[in-house]
């Protein structure tokens, strides 16, 4: 587990050097102040109040790659966004914060604050910070929520911005924003994150052929254990293994299930018989499949590349 300690104190972010046309090394330096590798920062005031470190067992902070929502366009100029699907290699990210908080004085709770980089997001670059449905392309938007979606702060007049100090296999940025409101309701928040790591997604990027029309594919692989076969899946592609858990190896592709091989599923290409093989390897447990194969039928199929970042459910 990657873990982000919630540090009680004041924030003193120093955003210098933010400009576009800087590097962005400066405002990490500035932004990390005080913080480890893996830390973040993070202060809610108002009706809602910070009140202490995350006490549950999922991961505390995550930076990872978020598909970009899209957003209609409204009447006052705000909205109009178009959907960017995420890939580990280009983003979009999201960076998701969990912490305790006290709701309107009541007992200490889960929230959950999560910042959607716009796609693109470069390190030296100040973004604003507007709600889900205002975010105009381009722009980032943020949630704070309770655990399981129990509740969310909603307002269509929450902005604020958030600066990217760097961004890659890790992230430092800082953040602030409000939820407009002048009364009791009022809530604040400030934060930053100090070279939280950058966790991938398990995906797959392959060549798919049919009838000589090639696709190139970048997808996230979802994977699960079932009636004790191991299958993963992604974009259509489907394959299952017996022998679990699973081995580092080579395994012949078959069209039908059994000890030593992997089981090709195709939905909506039916095949007689299948010429491949898929190479399976791990590292610091996960694991990377490198397959490639021929379907001979009345539609055949050819594919080839990698499904990677898996691990065994």
């Amino acid at each position: 587990m990657k873990v982000g300690t919630f540090l009680v104190s004041a924030l003193c972010l120093l955003l210098l050097g933010c400009g576009s046309g800087d590097t962005g090394t400066a405002a990490a330096r500035d932004i990390g102040q005080g913080l480890s590798p893996g830390e973040f920062e993070i202060t809610v005031e108002g009706a809602t109040v910070s009140v202490g470190p995350y006490q549950g067992e999922r991961e505390v902070a995550q930076f990872l790659p978020f598909r970009y929502a899209s957003a209609r366009a409204r009447s006052d100029g705000f909205g109009g966004r178009e959907q960017v699907d995420a890939a580990n290699g280009e983003g979009p990210y999201r960076v998701q914060l969990r912490h305790e908080v006290s709701r309107d004085g009541g007992e200490p709770e889960e929230a959950v604050l999560m910042i959607q980089l716009p796609p693109g997001a470069e390190a030296g670059r100040t973004y604003p910070l507007r709600s889900n449905n205002m975010a105009r392309q381009g722009e980032a938007y943020v949630e704070l929520q309770g655990a399981a979606q129990a509740w969310r702060v909603r307002s269509s007049e929450l902005e604020g911005t958030v600066t990217v100090g760097e961004i890659g296999d890790h992230i430092t940025m800082a953040f602030s924003f409000d939820n407009g409101l002048e009364d009791e309701r009022r809530i604040e928040v400030e934060g930053r994150v100090f070279e939280l790591p950058f966790e991938p997604r398990p995906e797959a990027l392959y060549t798919f052929t049919v009838e000589g029309k090639s696709e190139d594919r970048v997808v996230a692989v979802t994977s699960q254990t079932r009636n004790n076969r191991y299958v993963v899946t992604a974009g259509g592609v489907y394959f299952t293994f017996v022998d679990i858990p699973l081995r580092a190896g080579s395994y012949a592709l078959s069209p039908q299930q059994g000890p030593g091989v992997a089981y090709l599923n195709l939905p909506g290409y039916a095949y007689d018989t299948v010429d491949g093989s898929i190479e399976v390897s791990e590292s610091d447990d996960e694991y990377t499949m490198t397959f490639q194969f021929e379907t001979q039928g009345s539609q055949p199929v050819q594919a080839s590349g990698r499904f990677e970042h898996l691990r065994m459910p």
